[in-house]
């Protein structure tokens, strides 16, 4: 995989973790676009989810895979209603999940880690941004239109979201 050219302010530690983990569309084992099949045979079946319901703004079918015990869910996309095929297009993490995406990013980390983190992807065509607060930070992948998202509480990342950006 190719790695993300870092600047050279970047501290050694979040260098050295965006090395390792440079995909910017995976988190843990899953990965933006995985085939509905792949995802279940990863996971397993979903604690809970949703029947797939159409989605005007994006004309696909959508439906949710919930594993709440675990912290994370997916949001999968298809063309069909009954047959899909389905992928794997949003990636939602909280507490207690362990996975991490690129850099390193994960739940719990502190917010000024993730920030350098984050701020460590900008460059061609990836914008950082910070919304509205300063709890939230993110990277906007611009010709894939994907944004991976925290919102820090109390200093820590909570929730982690990758997927379409905003529409």
């Amino acid at each position: 995989q190719p790695t993300q050219a870092l600047p050279p302010d970047i501290p050694g530690s979040v260098r050295e973790v965006a090395q390792v983990n440079s995909d910017p569309f995976t988190v843990g084992p899953l990965k933006l676009g995985m085939a509905e099949s792949a995802a279940l045979k990863i996971l397993g079946e979903p604690e809970e989810k949703t029947e797939a319901t159409f989605e005007p703004a994006t004309a696909l079918y959508v439906k949710q895979w919930l594993y709440p015990e675990k912290g994370f869910g997916i949001i999968l996309s298809g063309d069909d209603e009954k047959v899909g095929p389905f992928e794997v297009q949003t990636i939602m993490l909280e507490e207690p999940c362990e996975m991490e995406a690129v850099s390193g990013l994960r739940i719990g980390m502190d917010r000024a880690d993730a920030v350098a983190r984050i701020k460590a992807l900008e460059g061609d065509g990836v914008s950082v941004f910070e919304v509205g607060h300063e709890e939230d930070a993110g990277v906007l992948f611009e010709e894939a239109y994907i944004v991976l998202w925290v919102r820090c509480v109390d200093g820590k990342v909570k929730p982690l979201y990758l997927g379409p950006g905003p529409e």
